[in-house]
């Protein structure tokens, strides 16, 4: 823009507003009521001026709408902080409840952990099942576990460098019928002793025979057997027990055929046996293995074999791995490796050849002469079982 231009400029105001900004910026009037006509007159002292108060008019018009718009909007902006609830707190700031982790993050926030404080769980509580501790790899005569992850026997083992396959289980949460029938009511051995249908229960998961004697006198014990639909030849028999110490009775279990008769004397166990897996003896501290053959008259041949046992026996669970082949019969106590070998009997030493004909199962309690004096303070005394398990292999 030029200064003609600009005089042209100025020619459209208020002549009296540019005199009263001349004189308040020269302290003298200025006569500009003909702005053309003077324009080439014009000195430097006049149009200088005049163009300062021009930009100041220009800015402060402008500038003005903007201060008004700004008024406005902080107006707006406190009326609307005025009616809007407080703004929530920074991350930073925020309270305790807002910075919690989830209850899946590896550690809880405090509101989520103090009712877990309250009901905190007992660390040491024992699992429903725990296995075993196996023997050294090397050392070891099984292979697999007698119990799988949920509790129930496992179908398939090794042992002894064979398989085998299950093919009877009872954990004994029942008597079931269909596995075991009651022996029947009657006088055994020579002590006056009776099995009695009352003294077999099951109780926590066992099976339990009571010993004990009646008002009358009368020793009282029980005895279960099962059915014939699980008769078997051979195999490898497992069960865990636990008996009370008392003088006057004997704990056993064991196998035996309908077979074992007169009419099998004469071919040695072959054709019927009694197979004692184990009878064990508190008066004496004894638990022995025997095979019984040629009937139960005056041809009645036996073999048997003992070991000691201390007090202590008594106090807790005891593992029983009883093998059963064409060779003759070895029973494993509280493991299964060769140190836990107790008994070994070979076929043609012990029963003039291994028993080959089907047994059923007997588990029993009773008294009689062998297991001495009736000591009634040790009474009533408890033969339990928690489990029995039966394998069968086909290499015979």
């Amino acid at each position: 823009m030029n200064k003609n231009d600009l005089m042209d400029a100025l020619s459209g105001l208020d002549p009296k507003f540019i005199e009263e900004a001349a004189f308040e910026l020269h302290d003298k009037p200025v006569s500009f009521t003909d702005a053309k006509k003077k324009r080439a007159k014009a000195n430097l002292y006049i149009v200088l001026p005049a163009v300062a108060a021009a930009v100041v008019f220009l800015g402060v018009a402008l500038v003005l709408p903007t201060i008004n718009r700004l008024g406005k909007g902080e107006s707006a902006s406190v009326a609307s902080e005025a009616a809007a609830p407080a703004p929530q707190e920074s991350a930073a700031e925020a309270p305790a409840a807002m910075n919690e982790e989830p209850a899946y993050t590896e550690e809880a926030p405090a509101a989520m952990t103090e009712s877990a404080e309250a009901e905190e769980p007992v660390a040491d509580a024992e699992p429903f099942y725990e296995a075993e501790e196996a023997a050294p790899a090397q050392e070891n005569n099984y292979q697999g576990s007698a119990k799988s992850a949920n509790g129930t026997a496992s179908d398939r083992i090794t042992f002894g460098g064979k398989e085998y396959a299950l093919t009877f289980s009872d954990d004994f949460d029942y008597l079931d019928p269909d596995k075991w029938a009651l022996c029947p009511e009657q006088v055994r051995q020579d002590a006056g002793g009776e099995w009695r249908d009352s003294c077999t229960t099951v109780e926590d998961g066992n099976l339990v025979l009571t010993c004990d004697v009646e008002k009358d006198g009368t020793p009282v014990s029980g005895a279960i057997r099962s059915t014939k639909e699980y008769e078997q030849t051979y195999g490898l028999y497992h069960m865990r027990c636990r008996a009370d110490k008392a003088d006057g009775l004997w704990y056993a279990f064991w196998l035996l055929t309908d077979r074992m008769n007169d009419s099998s004397v004469g071919n040695g166990a072959k054709d019927g046996a009694e197979l004692d897996i184990m009878e064990l003896v508190p008066h004496t501290g004894e638990l022995g293995m025997s095979v019984h053959w040629d009937g139960y008259g005056s041809g009645l041949k036996s073999a048997s074999k003992y070991i000691e046992v201390d007090d202590d026996f008594y106090d807790s669970y005891h593992e029983l791995w009883y093998e059963w082949d064409k060779d003759g019969y070895r029973l494993y106590l509280d493991g299964t490796g060769e140190d836990a070998l107790v008994f070994d009997f070979d076929g043609e030493e012990y029963g003039d050849g291994t028993c080959s004909v089907p047994c059923d199962m007997i588990i029993s309690a009773e008294y009689g002469a062998w297991g001495g004096s009736i000591n009634k303070a040790q009474l009533p005394a408890r033969f339990r079982v928690d489990y029995v398990q039966v394998y069968s292999t086909t290499d015979r």
